[in-house]
């Protein structure tokens, strides 16, 4: 049975992966969680979390496919590369290509965000900033950090952060 394609939403930190899969309408099928084990490279971070995801699709004998995927990364992300260009998690992931390390496992469109970014754009869509154009998002969880829209458009310094 096929079932029609779904969103993925990739969360992760220095110890955890957080999975969502959803339906286009935003209505979640599915969540998982897993705690990472030290991951000391691309290829490493790719096996585990994109073969992660590719396991999630097989489930009940549906054959789903993936329409996209948005990944929150812990720290500093070049959205254009969607490259972790400052890690808040594991020290080996500076620089971790995390577009390019999923797209060996899962061909649909992917971008990447830092976790900051990715919560104010949640809270812009559903949240306590629903439909505003400027608003500024402090997380003081872990390494503390900040994200902030101007006229409906996330604004990024010279090096990518707030």
């Amino acid at each position: 049975m096929t079932s029609e394609p779904v969103l993925v939403a990739v969360d992760f930190t220095a110890h955890t992966l957080q999975l969502l899969m959803a339906e286009r309408g935003g209505g979640p099928l599915r969540r998982e969680e897993w705690p990472l084990p030290e991951l000391a490279d691309d290829e490493a971070w790719s096996w585990e979390v994109g073969g992660r995801i590719a396991t999630m699709f097989v489930h009940e004998g549906e054959q789903r496919s993936a329409l996209a995927l948005a990944v929150a990364a812990p720290g500093t992300v070049d959205p254009v590369s969607g490259r972790l260009v400052h890690s808040s998690g594991q020290a080996a992931w500076d620089g971790l290509a995390v577009v390019e390390s999923l797209r060996r496992h899962i061909d649909a469109p992917i971008v990447a965000e830092g976790r900051t970014v990715a919560a104010l754009m949640g809270e812009r869509w559903q949240g306590a900033a629903g439909g505003s154009g400027d608003a500024l998002y402090v997380s003081l969880r872990g390494e503390p950090s900040a994200a902030m829209v101007a006229g409906g458009r996330p604004l990024r310094g010279g090096h990518g952060q707030a």
